[in-house]
């Protein structure tokens, strides 16, 4: 953090002239990590989880520098929408994106009317990027403005006006090289030829209208593609705007990540997971220069690393069979399914197995069928299914009950049956049930839903159609019981 350093004397017997114990200078000093990770800890819920983990040090490179906002005017128009900042008091700002927490010394801001250089400031050692990797620049109208660093709002040295109607334009130079950094414009703007401005380093126009400026919502690309004007994306000061991508340092001697005491990359942001056991996993950043090796850790917890995550298990009866479905989501190391029915003595056995994807991260479905596990008077099944993995290590489904108590397969009907369209059907007291009737097509000509309480209907419903003559099929289903009769409409 920033500290702030305050003596407060008073006379005394040694020392009574308080002109004496006058202080002429404030001292402000910044405390940063010499090295810092993020996240510090994250937690894998799913068999697919990965986590992109970054490092940051203030002795890292600071890399590109660009950009990103640019207000002539606060005013509501654009404003943040939880308003603006206490600490941003000066009407006039740019916000500069970079490595987070990096160093803007040396760099040169230069603002620029059509035909003058207005001012240049080269920015000191301590002007700190925030860990957002971004920084406030107050450029123009200053009144009351004081900078904050431990704000990450500093000043340049410009005290006039811009407005928000009005163009500028603004340079960031290296200032051992004299290169251009980047380039951004305020409104229709030409660079005077003495800027050093090439197309290469921008092109086009911006908004210039009575709002809080405009902002890059996409990656810099030295031209005005991703500028807009904050009265469609409203400003938002010292958060890296959506869109813009977080700059890294392009190498950073001396770094790398280690995991389990052995080398795992020396890029400072890298991408780790999924895991397929649980437990915690400690991702290590090394930073190595000559005061020293300097470390901070992610901690990684592996929650619910099971090989299968299922995405639907379910069951339904198709006349005297149970159809057993299942589905998904991802799939890691998995060797096969197996099916279980609870038998007599209540003990789950094994009926069937089904070849699994091994590995996937995307939907895959899964169905068997149970011939006849209806037929010999059987009125309740109990499945469940097993996963099992290359290594042995397995998972179980949730239980899937079947029952046709809600429905007696065996005794519905439909009479007459041809007929010239209406037809009764018979065996479905106490329940309820939807009727569809499809054609040899597969497309569904009608549908009726039944609501059938006790000892009511007496268990015949009569159904009236329009149907054109020809053969149909007509599906009877309740919950998860389903039965399907060949209708002959004459």
């Amino acid at each position: 953090g920033n500290y702030s350093v305050t003596a407060h004397i008073t006379p005394n017997a040694a020392n009574v002239i308080s002109a004496n114990d006058t202080i002429y200078e404030q001292s402000n000093t910044e405390v940063q990590a010499l090295i810092s990770v993020s996240p510090r800890t994250a937690l894998a819920t799913t068999p697919t989880d990965t986590f992109v983990l970054k490092a940051s040090s203030p002795l890292f490179p600071a890399g590109a520098f660009f950009i990103t906002e640019v207000c002539h005017f606060k005013t509501g128009t654009g404003a943040p929408t939880g308003g603006w900042p206490a600490y941003l008091v000066a009407d006039d700002y740019i916000e500069i994106t970079g490595v987070p927490n990096s160093d803007l010394a040396g760099v040169i801001l230069e603002q620029w009317s059509t035909t003058a250089l207005l001012s240049t400031y080269t920015f000191p050692t301590g002007t700190k990027l925030s860990p957002n990797g971004t920084a406030i620049i107050a450029v123009g109208q200053l009144g009351a403005s004081v900078p904050s660093p431990s704000n990450f709002y500093y000043h340049a040295n410009y005290t006039g006006t811009f407005g928000s109607t009005g163009t500028a334009g603004r340079i960031l130079r290296n200032s051992s090289t004299n290169a251009i950094i980047d380039a951004v414009v305020y409104g229709t703007f030409t660079f005077p030829a003495a800027a050093g401005v090439t197309a290469a380093d921008w092109t086009g126009g911006t908004s210039a209208v009575s709002s809080s400026g405009n902002r890059l919502t996409g990656p810099d690309v030295n031209s005005a593609t991703n500028w807009v004007n904050s009265g469609t994306s409203p400003q938002d000061p010292n958060v890296l705007n959506s869109g813009v991508p977080l700059p890294v340092p392009a190498s950073a001697p001396g770094f790398e990540w280690t995991f389990l005491g052995s080398y795992l990359d020396t890029n400072v942001t890298i991408t780790v997971g999924p895991y397929t056991t649980p437990g915690i996993y400690a991702y290590v950043a090394n930073y190595t220069n000559a005061c020293g090796t300097f470390r901070d850790t992610v901690f990684v917890t592996a929650a619910s690393t099971v090989p299968v995550e299922w995405s639907y298990v379910k069951g339904a009866i198709s006349n005297e069979d149970a159809v057993i479905s299942w589905g998904t989501a991802s799939e890691i190391n998995t060797n096969h399914f197996e099916i279980e029915n609870l038998n007599s003595n209540q003990e789950f056995i094994s009926i069937s197995k089904v070849k699994a994807a091994k590995n996937s991260n995307t939907l895959k479905n899964y169905q068997f069928i149970h011939k006849n596990a209806f037929g010999s008077g059987q009125m309740e099944q109990v499945y469940r299914v097993k996963q099992v993995d290359n290594d042995g290590k397995f998972s179980y489904s949730k239980l899937i009950n079947l029952s046709i108590n809600d429905m007696d397969l065996t005794s519905i009907s439909l009479y007459p049956n041809p007929s010239n369209g209406a037809f009764v059907i018979t065996g479905i007291e106490n329940t309820n049930a939807t009727v569809k009737i499809f054609d040899l097509m597969g497309k569904e000509v009608s549908s009726q839903f039944i609501q059938i309480k006790s000892n009511e209907n007496l268990g015949v419903l009569e159904v009236n159609t329009s149907l054109k003559p020809g053969v149909y099929m007509v599906q009877i289903s309740s919950k998860q019981t389903t039965k399907t009769i060949k209708f002959i409409k004459e």
